[in-house]
């Protein structure tokens, strides 16, 4: 009997003998299941337990391969039953603790049967505190850096309610925290550059996490690109924020508890301006996040194809953000300018891959022509994209694109068919992906973080295409 796969081995022998010894006082008539001791595990613990059910039965009247053995379901175990008649038990949730019975029956071909309880408790281990992402933050020469509520960001499985917040100085920067406030500047107004800030969570035993915060100050007002695992999730200029494609269930490089501050406007995902959806796929948006998220930031917009807003009228709750909802039609080679949340954007009928549709949009904001392509086919030639868009006269400075557009091709679609500054994307098969870049080849910027921000570097007159 492998009661405990992780006792020493004289404890599994004593307990083989001790099943053995009570098996044999009732070994006739229908079958007889020994008392279980209880499993006892720590929290994340690989099992909870593991149990050869051949060793726990003894029936006069059939062979262990004869017998039926059934299993009761369990909300927080995850219960295996093998055809060796081998019972694993998982916890479904790594950070749950506590005690859970199951029942276990065994039936013999005569329909004989024995029941018997077996208790699997969970013990607590303690757990290190969690800070959740937070935003790099890049402002302008006459622009302060935003105080951070950092109660917002950090939490503790324990649910220690006494964790204590701490950050380093930097060298340019000064930092102190005030009632859980984080606030940042620079030693010298002058001051240009970039520096990191090691910010600290502790709790009541000691236990700490710590991330580092990264602060920027360039001259005039830059333009900053914060991506998650290649996807793009915001724009932004001074005041304004633009989010792309990143209201959805299926952010895979967030965590539950950022999803949760996500759906609900909470920092660090808050103050955003305009959502835009490039198409209405489930990886790029989920219409019941948009009416979530909209019902709690009053002051955002949503604009996306009208097959998006198809979608989300049907979500309950529409009605009350209708008002703040923008359907652009699909017209194949057509395009549209819209002042969106007091932003030019020009939304471009560009079919997505197996003739589905799809936006991309160009955005001017803080000086800077942007455009996103979200999933638009990559069967065009130059000369097509050209004709059809004129995006190469536009002086557009950034393009993100699929990873297509730059792997596995020549590299002419993003050259010649767009001509911007730079070009993003993601890596498709690894980061950073080999790619060949040409003379007059727009620059390339590989997202391999999980989380990156980039800062748009300004336009310099004399330098030819840039």
């Amino acid at each position: 009997m492998n009661v405990r796969p992780w006792a020493p081995i004289g404890a599994r022998v004593l307990l083989a003998g001790w099943v053995a010894a009570v098996l044999s006082v009732c070994a006739t008539g229908a079958p007889v299941l020994a008392s279980f001791p209880e499993f006892v595990s720590s929290e994340g613990a690989a099992y909870a337990g593991v149990l050869h059910l051949d060793d726990c039965v003894e029936d006069s009247t059939a062979t262990d391969a004869d017998l039926v053995w059934r299993v009761t379901e369990s909300a927080a175990l995850d219960i295996q039953l093998t055809r060796e008649r081998h019972l694993i038990v998982r916890t479904q949730d790594e950070n749950w603790c506590g005690v859970e019975v199951v029942t276990l029956t065994v039936c013999n071909p005569l329909g004989e049967c024995a029941t018997q309880t077996v208790a699997f408790r969970v013990e607590a281990v303690p757990d290190d505190p969690i800070i959740d992402w937070i935003p790099a933050q890049v402002v302008g020469e006459s622009a302060a850096f935003r105080p951070l509520d950092l109660r917002c960001f950090g939490w503790d499985l324990d649910d220690d309610a006494a964790l204590t917040w701490s950050a380093s100085d930097g060298v340019a920067l000064t930092v102190s925290v005030v009632d859980g406030v984080l606030g940042v500047g620079p030693r010298d107004p002058a001051w240009r550059g970039t520096e990191q800030v090691v910010l600290s969570l502790s709790d009541s035993t000691g236990r700490k996490a710590s991330r580092a915060l990264s602060y920027t100050v360039t001259d005039g007002v830059p333009v900053s690109l914060t991506f998650i695992q290649g996807r793009l999730f915001s724009i932004e200029a001074g005041e304004t924020r633009i989010v792309i494609d990143g209201l959805l269930r299926d952010a895979i490089a967030l965590s539950a508890t950022e999803k949760a501050h996500l759906v609900r406007a909470e920092p660090p995902f808050d103050g955003v301006d305009l959502a835009l959806a490039t198409h209405e796929h489930y990886d790029h948006v989920t219409p019941e996040f948009v009416v979530e998220y909209l019902t709690s930031s009053r002051s955002t917009l949503f604009a996306s194809v009208t097959e998006t807003v198809d979608l989300l009228e049907r979500v309950p709750g529409y009605a009350e953000i209708a008002d703040r909802v923008v359907g652009i039609p699909f017209e194949d080679g057509r395009s549209a300018g819209l002042y969106l949340a007091g932003v030019h954007v020009t939304a471009f009928s560009v079919r997505h891959g197996g003739e589905g549709v799809n936006l991309a949009f160009l955005i001017e904001l803080g000086g800077a022509k942007i455009l996103v392509l979200g999933d638009a086919s990559f069967d065009f030639t130059p000369a097509e994209l050209v004709a059809a868009y004129g995006w190469p006269n536009l002086s557009i400075d950034v393009a993100i694109v699929s990873p297509l557009w730059v792997e596995g091709f020549d590299g002419t679609l993003v050259t010649r068919g767009i001509a911007p500054r730079f070009v993003v994307s993601g890596p498709l098969l690894r980061c950073p992906p080999f790619v060949t870049v040409h003379e007059g080849s727009p620059i390339p910027v590989f997202v391999c973080e999980r989380v990156e921000t980039w800062i748009l570097p300004p336009r310099v007159a004399s330098s030819g295409n840039d």
